[in-house]
């Protein structure tokens, strides 16, 4: 007689609102909000720590596991009535009360959500077991092409490989997924056109958006068509910087919307003036799209100076990736032999030094600044400007911190910086140069990406176990999240997480122990990132070495925007 009455959701693009979820140790059955249900059955079934590309492949698991149940009922019991699914292992355990979803869990969730798959026309049963450490997908369809195997799902997504794409492997052939995000963009090789620094975003103002960013939903600005950049532009390098947020995280920037992004472009605290340099794709229209990642409702006001541009053509210059030197330090005459004082500009020589050679146009590196009596920011250009109408790196007084840049040279090969803060005050400054750009064809063009994270320490991807002090780890780049093997160099953003102690890090193609230039500069406790535009080692790797006293360790995460070839 119960069972007869029991029915079962039915559409299969729409998920249940709801799902009837049996209380084994009671017999009572509940009614849950969906979604809560599958936030909460992740902590459960996927750990925290891995990868977030396959924790979205398993979020999907997960909803359309339960979701085909509530399609296909089990029935009632003598006391509980109908139920979809057990919360035990004869399901998926739900346990609300001892089972919390952590940060990435919930993004994996929610970036998925629109999304539901079938095979063959049908809607597909999603098993998943935690199969073995074997290669991707080496261990797909042996039970029947319906079963996910967790831990080489997991090295899927250390292979660079999207949650769709894990899904296709261990789901497919005749997979569809519908509700996906878009593949990412092919791009074509591209040269560069350097400019000086232009502002086509601060959202205080409404130059670009018309208002604040608000947590996780993204906002997507013109790019191209402005402040000289050329509509068949495909990708942009700059200075991105964060101003009045009212909580802490992250931002993204990238060509899609996306609302709940796998990497980043800068963290910061709240209430931080923080700037990153990037080199970033732009999408469909030349357009790019900025998403806040925090808690519901937090806002931020986002400002972005562009400083060049790429175009797939021959038209502009191309790249020559370097190791790293340094070719200004004023606190030992390197460069310039004092001090900058406050709004006066101070030029120093690039080409002609370190291996830069005359003819360059550009020059990508890292400036630090140090020892400054007061905060406010640095602009470097190609230039002398008392009064720049635009930054390239923002600080606190007394604060060492680095910003990457890409930036034009001037007509003899020089830079200038201003230190911009109120009257006698001085700061010492430091720029260490990774690559140059030629107006000819003699380097490399570059290609961009949507972003992909090739590094993360904390989950086992690209490397295994945190980084030591003074100890140089070397992980693979090339051949991974769509970088090919004769890939000379790559642009990404590199971050610090869970540092023992203060200091740097080195980023370059050779293992260094003791390095002559940092990438990113930190305090203990800073979830911090720099964008970085890098020269590959041999084999297409690269090597970080964690600058500090003897014992100390810290995570390292890479995030990859693109890459040059021959």
């Amino acid at each position: 007689m119960q069972a007869a009455t029991c029915t079962g959701w039915s559409s299969t693009t729409t998920p249940p609102p709801t799902i009837r979820v049996l209380r084994v140790s009671t017999g009572v059955v509940e009614t849950v909000d969906f979604k809560t249900y599958v936030k909460v059955v992740m902590p459960a079934e996927w750990p925290l720590t891995w990868s977030q590309e396959v924790l979205r492949a398993g979020a999907v698991a997960i909803k359309q596991y339960a979701w085909y149940y509530a399609m296909t009922w089990r029935g009632g019991t003598a006391t509980g009535g109908c139920y979809d699914v057990r919360d035990d292992s004869n399901d998926q355990i739900y346990s609300p009360e001892t089972r919390t979803p952590a940060a990435s869990h919930i993004q994996a969730v929610e970036s998925t959500w629109s999304e539901s798959i079938t095979k063959n026309g049908s809607f597909v049963f999603t098993g998943y077991r935690p199969g073995t450490n074997v290669a991707c997908g080496t261990d797909a369809h042996t039970l029947g092409g319906n079963y996910l195997m967790q831990r080489s799902a997991w090295n899927c997504a250390i292979d660079g490989k999207t949650g769709e794409q894990i899904l296709e492997i261990y789901y497919g052939p005749g997979l569809v997924i519908q509700g996906a995000p878009p593949l990412p963009t092919t791009y074509a090789p591209a040269t560069y056109h350097a400019l000086s620094p232009t502002r086509v975003l601060d959202t205080r103002n409404g130059n670009g958006l018309s208002g604040k960013l608000v947590a996780n939903t993204p906002a997507t600005f013109q790019v191209t068509g402005r402040g000289g950049i050329p509509s068949n532009a495909t990708a942009v390098t700059g200075n991105v910087t964060v101003v009045n947020s009212t909580y802490s995280w992250a931002v993204y920037l990238g060509p899609d919307p996306v609302a709940y992004p796998s990497t980043s472009t800068i963290n910061f605290k709240t209430g931080e003036v923080a700037g990153n340099g990037l080199t970033v794709a732009l999408g469909s229209g030349g357009t790019l799209s900025a998403t806040f990642v925090s808690s519901a409702s937090k806002t931020t006001d986002l400002v972005f100076d562009v400083s060049g541009y790429f175009t797939p053509d021959t038209s502009g210059a191309t790249y020559h990736p370097m190791t790293p030197i340094r070719l200004l330090d004023s606190r030992s005459g390197n460069g310039l032999s004092a001090k900058l004082v406050a709004n006066t500009p101070a030029t120093f020589q690039i080409t002609g030094r370190g291996g830069v050679p005359a003819g360059a146009t550009a020059v990508t590196g890292n400036v630090t600044v140090v020892n400054s009596t007061y905060s406010w920011a640095a602009y470097l250009g190609p230039l002398p400007i008392a009064n720049p109408a635009t930054s390239t790196i923002n600080f606190k007084a007394g604060e060492v911190k680095g910003n990457s840049l890409t930036v034009a040279l001037s007509g003899t090969g020089s830079l200038s910086a201003t230190f911009m803060s109120t009257s006698g005050n001085t700061t010492d400054l430091v720029f260490d140069v990774t690559g140059y750009y030629t107006a000819d064809a003699t380097g490399t063009r570059y290609v961009p990406l949507t972003p992909a994270r090739l590094l993360d320490t904390r989950v086992g991807n690209g490397l295994t176990g945190t980084f030591g002090a003074n100890a140089p780890q070397t992980f693979q780049v090339s051949g991974r999240g769509g970088i090919p093997t004769t890939a000379t160099g790559v642009t990404g953003n590199v971050t610090v997480v869970n540092e023992t102690y203060s200091w740097a890090v080195f980023v370059g193609p050779v293992a260094t122990v003791s390095p002559g230039t940092s990438t990113i500069n930190f305090v203990k406790g800073d979830v911090k990132g720099n964008g970085l535009t890098v020269a590959l080692g041999s084999g297409g790797t690269l090597s970080a070495t964690y600058m500090s006293s003897a014992g100390n360790t810290t995570d390292l995460v890479l995030d990859v925007t693109g890459y040059y070839v021959p």
